[in-house]
């Protein structure tokens, strides 16, 4: 088994930085304390591993409110010759 150690990464959350723990194979070079830590000298995970990744929350899609057909547009015609003099009353006299 090749030889591991624990990387500490910041991954940037809707609710803000979360940081993770990975594990890398072993670079004695990189062991600082800071970043890059031995396996053995960091406490276990405080169940932050065991839970899945948060997922982002669906957003609720507020409905429109409803548009009252009588109170925005005239009511519909029944017959050419109410149409017509409705469009008259409207739009005036043709020129």
């Amino acid at each position: 088994m090749i030889p591991s150690m624990v990387a500490l990464v910041s991954v940037p959350s809707e609710s803000g930085i979360r940081h993770r723990r990975i594990s890398v194979p072993m670079v004695e070079v990189l062991l600082d304390g800071k970043k890059y830590f031995r396996e053995a000298d960091l406490a276990p995970p405080a169940g932050e591993e065991l839970r899945a990744m948060c997922r982002p929350k669906a957003r609720k899609v507020l409905a429109a409110r409803p548009v009252k057909s009588a109170d925005r547009s005239p009511s519909r015609p029944r017959s050419r010759q109410a149409f017509e003099d409705e469009l008259v009353r409207t739009l005036g006299e043709p020129v």
